[in-house]
């Protein structure tokens, strides 16, 4: 019996330590900065917007969307951090494209002009 009620206390423990782990501290709101990105809708904000500083990370806000953020910050963050990911991605993949076009495109003009001599 004593063995398991020691179990229940360090199971209600463990329990109790992720729970806390999973909710975020939210500070806020504050101003906006112009040229933030809503971490809703991806518009650029102005200094109508809010902004919010979750476990010291700043993340802005339409000022109208503000109250859909907070219902569920947690859910906004990982969609709006995915998506970052993927614009980032994005953005690497186009130079290295552009210099592997580039070296094809002279392999492919040196080749033709070898041909022809």
């Amino acid at each position: 019996m004593r063995i398991f009620v020691g179990y229940c206390l360090v199971l209600a423990v463990l329990l109790g330590a992720a729970a806390a782990q999973s909710r975020r501290r939210v500070e806020g709101p504050f101003p906006a900065r112009p040229g933030e990105i809503c971490i809703i809708c991806y518009g650029v904000l102005d200094t109508s917007g809010l902004a919010y500083l979750i476990d010291g990370r700043r993340y802005a806000v339409d000022a109208s969307e503000s109250g859909e953020f907070l219902q569920d910050p947690e859910s906004h963050i990982r969609k709006f951090e995915s998506h970052q990911a993927a614009e980032q991605h994005q953005g690497l993949l186009a130079p290295v494209a552009a210099a592997v076009l580039a070296v094809g495109t002279l392999l492919f003009v040196w080749l033709r002009r070898r041909r022809r001599v």
